[in-house]
């Protein structure tokens, strides 16, 4: 995410992540259902639309080197902007 923002000219102070899985299934068939994203940061002149963005597009990014398929993971991202 941090190299998203710089590549964007919005290089960011500080960014605190926080992720959550959810897994589902029995104890011999237990499967990723749901990935929660909590984001907060100091990006100046940044939105958090954006950032919101970059965080889920960071995600999918992770989903799809790790083969994981992201039609039956749940993505949820929340962005904050902090004061700059």
């Amino acid at each position: 995410m941090a190299q998203q923002l710089v590549e964007d000219d919005t290089p960011a102070s500080e960014l605190v992540t926080e992720i959550s899985v959810t897994l589902s299934g029995d104890a011999d068939d237990v499967a990723l259902s749901a990935i929660e994203c909590k984001l907060s940061g100091r990006v100046p002149n940044v939105v958090e639309q954006h950032l919101k963005s970059v965080a889920r597009d960071a995600i999918v990014e992770c989903m799809r080197i790790y083969h994981m398929r992201k039609e039956e993971i749940e993505v949820k991202v929340e962005a904050v902007i902090e004061g700059s």
